[in-house]
């Protein structure tokens, strides 16, 4: 352990790499807000237009509908998010400040009222949580396709990089690598949760992240590369599983690092310099986005976050065990639990041993739970359900553990019970 540790403080980031990293921040927080700037300069009628005949279809019935057996164009999943982004979209910001925050018609009902009134209803009150970029995604799509066919969409995009992410794979690892990191994001049965614009665009950036740490090779490229990650995650993110563009992106760079011969000491050590990064890209653009908030709008941290300073540390003490109990009832463990028991009757069975340095992919594998330790309320018991998403990178992991494949292992080599 302590071998490395002390390869793991030798090996990092100079001085010039922070400041890279900084730059590179705040270039990505100006040209975040300035294409949010210009996508408010889109005439509102057509969104109008299209919202009015998801309203006619029935889309806004309810704030929480239960799921719905079409799970890409379907009117009855999940809308709640959907609603609050529609209702935000709907409006030009006055002036500057309005890019800051949110105006909206509350939730689906809210959304619902205003329709029926031709959105002639002024907002309902301005909401500070919903401060997010996923409106770069949102307001254009919604602007020049009706919702049947924005959902469509989101979905290919989001098929189209699960493609691109096993084809990296495929080239930088092997085809059964590939084949297992792909296919564990159907195992807690989590797809249709993407067919939300809102948070599609997260998931795109995920996809997009991990193809990309595939091919990165240098320390210092994947430290400031985690970084910018973190400060896009940042700028569209709603906190429910931000941990994935940390943990997906750095299990494929593991991955990558192992197939190329790299020594385990500066894989682990590019893992936790890279997760500072991410950290740093995360948190820095967040609080600046929060204190804009703040200074603009001469908000109290009571209005902004729904509570007082005091509570949050007590309050995540007892979540944290509300959450193992939601976690447990909401992750489909009756999908993916019986699969890993018989891969860990195959491994037994055929005395597999683990391919020297793979066991370095569980590093990535422990983000998630760390996660949802240190946000449970967010992640953990309002959005428990958000836990399928999170988990994907561990179980894929778990999977690559338990089959033990080596730099060579073929897809026939993963089936194949010997």
């Amino acid at each position: 352990m302590r071998t490395f540790l002390c390869e793991i403080w030798a090996r990092r980031p100079a001085v010039h790499q922070y400041c890279m990293l900084i730059l590179s921040l705040f270039v990505v927080m100006c040209l975040g807000y300035l294409l949010l700037f210009c996508v408010y300069q889109l005439p509102v009628e057509p969104l109008k237009e299209h919202m009015l005949s998801a309203y006619q279809k029935g889309y806004f019935e309810e704030n929480h509908p239960r799921r719905s057996k079409d799970m890409v164009t379907g009117k009855r999943y999940d809308m709640w998010t959907e609603c609050t982004g529609i209702g935000a979209a709907l409006h030009d910001p006055i002036d500057i400040k309005d890019l800051f925050v949110i105006r909206y018609y509350g939730e689906c009902t809210g959304l619902s009222h205003a329709a029926g009134e031709m959105f002639t209803v002024p907002p309902l009150y301005q909401y500070m949580r919903y401060t997010h970029g996923y409106l770069l995604a949102l307001r254009p799509l919604y602007t020049f396709f009706e919702m049947q066919q924005v959902r469509i969409i989101t979905m290919s995009i989001a098929c189209i990089l699960l493609l691109f992410l096993f084809l990296a794979l495929k080239n930088k690892v092997s085809a059964a690598h590939a084949a297992v990191i792909t296919l564990a994001f159907f195992l807690p049965c989590s797809p249709s949760m993407y067919i939300m614009t809102t948070h599609a665009i997260q998931f795109w950036l995920v996809l997009f992240a991990g193809i990309t740490a595939t091919y990165l090779r240098s320390s210092k490229g994947i430290f400031v590369f985690m970084g910018i990650v973190g400060a896009l995650d940042a700028f569209i993110t709603f906190l429910n599983m931000g941990s994935l563009s940390l943990s997906l992106p750095l299990l494929c760079y593991v991955l990558a690092a192992w197939a190329r011969g790299e020594k385990t000491e500066k894989i682990i050590a590019d893992f936790f310099w890279s997760s500072v990064a991410w950290s740093i890209g995360f948190l820095l653009p967040w609080l600046c986005k929060w204190g804009m908030l703040a200074c603009i709008w001469q908000m109290e941290f009571e209005d902004i976050f729904s509570g007082k300073a005091a509570e949050y540390s007590p309050q995540s003490l007892d979540m944290i065990w509300v959450a193992i109990k939601n976690n447990v009832t909401t992750t489909h463990w009756e999908v993916w639990l019986p699969l890993f028991v018989l891969l860990l009757a195959r491994r037994s069975k055929c005395r597999l041993r683990m391919p020297s340095g793979l066991w370095t992919i569980l590093f990535p594998a422990l983000v998630p739970f760390v996660w949802i330790t240190l946000l449970p309320g967010q992640s953990g018991v309002k959005h428990s359900t958000f836990i399928n998403l999170i988990l994907w990178p561990t179980l894929a992991a778990l999977a690559l553990y338990l089959l033990a494949p080596d730099k060579k292992a073929t897809l026939r080599s993963l089936v194949a019970w010997r």
